[in-house]
């Protein structure tokens, strides 16, 4: 990744691990964290955040601290960096970073460390490190990315709020146990990559019914998305889309005007697929309660931001508030996982034997009716 002059690259575990970096900054501001007791406890309290000015600037050096922050530390098993690295000389200087860890249990991204240098910052640089993790995010799907500030880093309270970032939480003895009076109380923040990802996926694609005039780029999207032995030919795509054009949702590239990906299916009252829906579309029911879906296609180079999974939630979404019951699929091993984190339920080994593999019945159920 680059940004103006500047490229933003991995930095390797065994290389970098160590490195420190060198936090500091200098403010005439500071969020004041007070918590109120409710005249009757019983009835709770009452948390204000408010931006007030100190008498005198303060500032924050590495020095005064007696644990510098550094790339790499062992408490984060799994953490990854990236940054921009200068030359001086013989050595290599870093000069801008970010390192991220899974929190696994939580299934979110913790954002560890970012900095950037004095000279470099107003430039992009952060916008663009911070791009980095939430990429990373979308890849992995974590549904958040979390991370830690301190109320006297107005700067940095600011900044992660113009990148979507709000308040998740406090902790007024993170640092000591005069963290209020010192004004420097820690500060949780969060980005939930599922709200964001969507509104930026919107900016980018068009979700709608696939135009009969559409057909032929599905007919291609198929081909290169699927091997031949699996992929739906020319002539069934199109008269699924004659029959059924309501079940075939379509993402379009609003730059190009091209589709990006779709998913299709046939209605029916039928619950276990059977491989005459791929090949026959007067199996569909327009009253039907339930969608066989035939194909989730996502051209290659539109992989990797989350379109596909976005694609499925805008299909059952449709789906439910037309009354369907649910949405079955089949789809081989190694897409099972992929599935489950969509939201379907593996129904174990299809009666299915497409393109000569075995594939596994994967159903979601609309949660406002019975249970399967």
């Amino acid at each position: 990744m680059t940004t103006d002059t500047y490229q933003i690259v991995p930095l390797p575990k065994e290389q970098w691990q160590g490195t420190i970096i060198p936090m500091r900054y200098k403010t005439e501001e500071y969020y004041d964290v007070t918590i109120e007791t409710e005249e009757n406890a019983v009835d709770g309290y009452r948390i204000n955040i408010l931006k007030r000015k100190f008498d005198t600037p303060v500032c924050h050096y590495p020095e005064e601290y007696d644990f510098p922050d550094k790339l790499y530390q062992d408490h984060w098993e799994k953490a990854c960096a990236w940054g921009i690295v200068g030359n001086e000389g013989d050595k290599q200087e870093l000069l801008a970073c970010i390192e991220t860890c899974p929190e696994e249990w939580s299934n979110r991204l913790i954002v560890t460390e970012i900095w950037v240098h004095e000279d470099l910052r107003r430039k992009g640089i952060g916008h663009a490190l911070m791009a980095v993790a939430k990429d990373q995010a979308i890849r992995e799907r974590r549904r958040a990315i979390i991370l830690e500030t301190q109320s006297c880093n107005v700067g940095a309270i600011s900044f992660y709020r113009q990148e979507g970032f709000e308040i998740i939480g406090l902790d007024t003895c993170c640092y000591s146990n005069r963290d209020l009076e010192r004004k420097e109380v820690r500060i949780n923040m969060g980005y939930f990559s599922g709200k964001n990802l969507e509104k930026r996926l919107e900016d980018k694609f068009e979700f709608r019914t696939i135009l009969p005039d559409e057909a032929d780029q599905a007919v291609l999207i198929e081909q290169i998305c699927f091997p031949p032995n699996e992929a739906c030919s020319e002539k069934h795509m199109k008269e699924r889309i004659e029959k059924a054009p309501e079940l075939f949702l379509v993402a379009v590239d609003k730059e190009t005007g091209r589709l990006a990906g779709f998913l299709n299916g046939l209605s029916t009252d039928e619950s276990s697929f059977r491989d005459e829906f791929f090949t026959d579309a007067d199996l569909y029911d327009p009253e039907g309660k339930n969608i066989m879906l035939l194909g989730l296609d996502v051209l290659p180079e539109y992989r990797g931001q989350g379109l596909a999974t976005e694609i499925v939630g805008r299909y059952a979404r449709r789906a439910w508030e037309n009354g369907r019951h649910r949405l079955i699929l089949t789809c081989l091993e190694s897409k099972v996982g992929m599935y489950k984190k969509m939201g379907f339920h593996d129904d174990g080994i299809a009666d299915s034997s497409w393109g000569g593999e075995e594939w596994h019945q994967m159903t979601m159920g609309n949660g406002l009716m019975p249970d399967i």
